[in-house]
């Protein structure tokens, strides 16, 4: 792609502050760096540019905010936490739940949501530090304050902004519901990685029988498919911790009650859902059969699942859009399992393989409109 000259000066800036893209970061080796930081180049630690020693420490209060920002996006997370903390330390702390939309007027509305959509920023931004700096607990804390001040204002997503049509500032709630729907994803999806990372898995079952159902009805019955899944996924996830805790320690633990897997109710048009499910179905099975193999009806079900699915051409259509699963967790406890019983490491390592060759196939066949 053919960049005019006079270009390049302002992309590489841009590109410096706003993702920390530089010659050093990209050339990272001995020669990158010394070509980076040649005599024509001096040494210029991100550090110091945001932390104003000449001046006596931090800048104003409204710029620690944006600073804090800055330091985020160019990975300077521990310094960017210390902006984000003396930033807090000067926010309103005692923030009502605002009740009544009803009755209250725009601008008391608008001043209620500066105090708590800052809130909810700070305290997202400083999960994002934290998570970045291995910090899982203190990301999981940071989280859950910033869920707790969205639900102060979660009812604003849905509120008729008709009746402040006349009132100044209706733009600008417009904008207020759309950052606070769209955070409250961004946090959601915050604490289910943190908690798929520390195997909390009640917590993630949790999490997601309260992910929000779109209105339009063929895409709601697509969500709840994956929510179901998810939920499925946790309790086999459990089932492996439980199984390798209690084969670890035989003589000192008591047998747990077997983990059955809730229902899964297939009400969308999605062939892939319907085999990992089945194969959800086998991981428990195996885990406690006493002897299992390919004449258990469980694994007779998603062989014939994914034969089934394979020869059904017609469910592949626009409404398959979910063909890709991870595997990471469940893989964590298969390496795990193969130490303690191999035949059973065997029969799942068999079942996995399976499933993702499906997932190949279904990934083949969803069509994708070109962008």
């Amino acid at each position: 792609i053919p960049i005019p000259p006079t270009w390049k000066e302002p992309i590489q800036r841009f590109l410096k502050s706003f993702f920390g893209i530089t010659g050093e970061s990209i050339y990272c080796d001995v020669d990158g760096y010394a070509d980076a930081n040649s005599k024509l180049k001096p040494y210029d630690k991100i550090t110091l540019r945001y932390f104003k020693e000449e001046q006596g420490g931090y800048t104003s209060l409204t710029e620690n905010i944006q600073s804090g920002t800055d330091c985020l996006l160019q990975s300077e997370y521990e310094l960017a936490l210390k902006y984000f903390t003396l930033h807090e330390s000067f926010v309103k702390e005692n923030i009502e739940e605002i009740r009544d939309i009803s009755n209250i007027c725009l601008k008391d509305l608008l001043k209620k949501l500066d105090d708590i959509t800052l809130k909810i920023e700070l305290h997202y931004s400083k999960a994002v530090c934290l998570k970045h700096l291995q910090d899982s607990i203190g990301a999981i804390n940071e989280y859950n304050v910033a869920w707790g001040y969205y639900e102060k204002v979660r009812d604003i997503c849905n509120m008729d902004d008709t009746q402040h049509e006349k009132e100044e500032g209706v733009s600008r709630l417009k904008k207020y519901q759309k950052y606070i729907k769209n955070k409250s994803q961004k946090i959601i999806n915050g604490l289910m990685d943190m908690y798929y990372d520390t195997r909390q898995y009640d917590e993630i079952i949790r999490m997601v029988k309260i992910l929000a159902e779109p209105k339009d009805k063929n895409e709601r019955s697509n969500v709840l498919t994956l929510k179901s899944t998810m939920i499925r996924e946790a309790f086999c996830l459990k089932a492996m911790e439980e199984f390798i805790s209690y084969n670890k320690e035989k003589k000192t633990q008591k047998k747990k009650k077997l983990i059955k897997l809730p229902t899964y109710m297939d009400k969308s048009n999605q062939p892939y859902y319907h085999v990992l499910n089945l194969y959800f179905d086998c991981i428990i099975d195996i885990l406690y059969s006493k002897k299992y193999d390919s004449s258990k009806d469980s694994y007779k079900k998603l062989e014939n699942g994914i034969i089934d699915k394979k020869k059904n051409q017609d469910e592949y259509n626009n409404s398959s859009f979910y063909s890709k699963w991870n595997f990471t967790d469940i893989e964590y406890y298969l390496e795990k399992i193969e130490k303690i019983d191999k035949k059973k490491f065997t029969c799942l390592k068999d079942i996995t393989a399976r499933t993702k060759d499906f997932e190949n196939f279904v990934q083949g066949k969803v069509h994708i409109e070109a962008w």
